[in-house]
């Protein structure tokens, strides 16, 4: 069994820089992001987290089809019951990104905060070692290149 969930780095252009959508959860700062339902792409559930964490509602040709990453880590919690597991099991965690135009956020009950923040503010506040983090160092330079 492999545990999967998806998420969306989302970024707007500001003074010719890009500036990352993330969230404050009662497990720290991350994109927009969640579990996939039983028989759901991690496209279809990416772009129903966001809508559900952010109230933006983008659709999969809003998704930059060059850029995907999927992040293999090791999960030691029951998804459904939080309970810790005796052994733990794969979990991939698969991030899309998505430029938006519009910077307003309907933030969900889940959270108590969001920032938009430029990729060393997302470094200060997440911290480095984020496996989210280096992901969006990633698309940070991604876009650098294909923004030229």
């Amino acid at each position: 069994m492999i545990e999967k969930t998806a998420g969306i780095i989302v970024y707007i252009v500001r003074v010719r820089k890009p500036q990352y959508l993330i969230l404050e959860s009662s497990r720290g700062w991350g994109v927009p992001k969640g579990h996939l339902n039983r028989g759901e792409s991690s496209v279809k559930a990416a772009l129903r987290e966001l809508y559900e964490e952010t109230g933006m509602r983008l659709t999969a040709n809003d998704l930059d089809q060059s850029f995907v990453e999927t992040i293999k880590t090791r999960s030691y919690t029951d998804h459904d019951t939080k309970q810790k597991l005796k052994r733990s099991i794969p979990k991939h965690f698969t991030l899309f990104l998505s430029e938006v135009t519009n910077s307003r956020v309907n933030l969900s009950p889940e959270h108590s905060d969001y920032r938009w923040v430029t990729i060393k503010q997302a470094r200060a506040i997440m911290g480095s070692g984020n496996n989210t983090y280096k992901v969006m160092k990633k698309a940070d330079k991604y876009i650098a290149k294909v923004k030229k």
